[in-house]
């Protein structure tokens, strides 16, 4: 039996999988498996699935940088996972991220060549985190937007158009990174749990780089 977290990144390993192959039958079915998870492996796959789309670009443009030979795309996926939850997830440790890494890798079939390259990607990720995310909320330069353009070809429209489809009929968690100024003032949830947690909407999940998704709110 699959533990329920390592089960719930086999199931978003498999659902970016569907979304770039626009297999919205088999997207469909993945996430009916994930409506099985536990609530907090559920949360958890909202918030990676949704975040890994949000940070497609830099996260594609970062790994262009330290591979400019790309990965198949099982590799590249399972780096976007990983990297994902390294940059913007304090509470996971790093080496349960670079740990689950390696497993997950190995569940998926990757070869030994192709699990070591995801740990040394990662580890260039994690020495780099601090200037990639000073980089990730300023300005981008118009070098780099080449850079970004080059680095998501096709797959950045087929991830912006999956972001919005999520959400659109959503109601979204999220909250405001420390030290960022919002666009605007978003209403709080109230929560005695979560204090510090505002109610999005899609229009901010596009356009507003100081707000992050958490989850969806109940209805």
């Amino acid at each position: 039996v699959i533990a329920g977290a390592r089960k719930m990144r086999l199931l978003i390993l498999d659902w970016i999988g569907a979304v770039i192959d626009g297999n919205s039958t088999r997207e469909f079915e993945i996430e009916a498996e994930a409506n099985e998870l536990s609530p907090e492996d559920r949360a958890l796959f909202m918030e990676i699935t949704r975040g890994v789309f949000r940070e497609w670009g830099i996260l594609s443009a970062t790994l262009l940088k330290y591979a400019p030979k790309a990965p198949r795309t099982k590799v590249r996926h399972l780096i976007f996972l990983s990297a994902y939850s390294l940059l913007f997830l304090d509470r996971i440790p790093a080496y349960a991220i670079f740990s689950e890494a390696k497993i997950l890798g190995e569940k998926i079939n990757l070869s030994e060549p192709e699990v070591k390259f995801v740990h040394g990607v990662l580890k260039k990720f994690e020495a780099e985190k601090v200037p990639l995310l000073a980089a990730h909320e300023a300005a981008y330069p118009d070098d780099f937007l080449k850079i970004l353009e080059q680095a998501t070809g096709g797959d950045i429209e087929k991830v912006q158009n999956a972001l919005l489809e999520m959400h659109e009929e959503s109601r979204l968690v999220g909250y405001v990174l420390p030290g960022m100024k919002p666009l605007k003032k978003y209403d709080s949830i109230e929560s005695d749990v979560a204090p510090d947690a505002i109610l999005l909407d899609t229009n901010a999940l596009k356009n507003d780089p100081a707000v992050r998704v958490q989850g969806e709110a109940s209805q």
